[in-house]
């Protein structure tokens, strides 16, 4: 399996984790929208692309770890996640591009206070000035 459909699992309550297959390079659009008992998830070193609304209205989501060569993720993926607190980017050999479909199309929408956007140390200075993370500046942080 190299991608996962549109709405594929949208909606599934009984969801409870997700253990992806390396072989996992796409995501497709609301493919795990509203899927409110997810408590974490972690993609595989192998996914690029994730599209919009993806992980969007998981209302207990509380952290996700991006894999090694995540290339660009798009509007609203992970949008109203009222608990997800941590963005972990740490293990990203580049920056992953942010396509945004319309003003309001932000990637991160709606992300709780206190949330963090956790990024390697040596991309750090870069993260917080590339094109559309600099909306979030303010949240990115230095892995440790």
């Amino acid at each position: 399996v190299e991608i996962i459909g549109e709405s594929a699992f949208a909606s599934c309550q009984s969801l409870k984790s997700i253990h992806f297959p390396e072989s996992i390079t796409e995501l497709m659009p609301a493919a795990f929208n509203n899927c409110d008992n997810i408590i974490s998830v972690r993609f595989p070193d192998s996914l690029k692309i994730i599209m919009y609304s993806v992980f969007s209205d998981c209302d207990n989501l509380t952290s996700i770890r991006f894999g090694e060569d995540l290339e660009q993720i798009a509007g609203w993926a992970f949008s109203n996640n009222p608990k997800c607190l941590v963005y972990d980017f740490s293990r990203c050999k580049k920056i992953p591009a942010l396509y945004w479909y319309y003003v309001e199309g932000d990637t991160f929408s709606k992300m709780p206070d206190g949330a963090k956007v956790i990024v390697p140390c040596a991309l750090y200075d870069e993260w917080k000035t590339s094109t559309n993370w600099v909306y979030y500046a303010d949240r990115i942080v230095a892995a440790t």
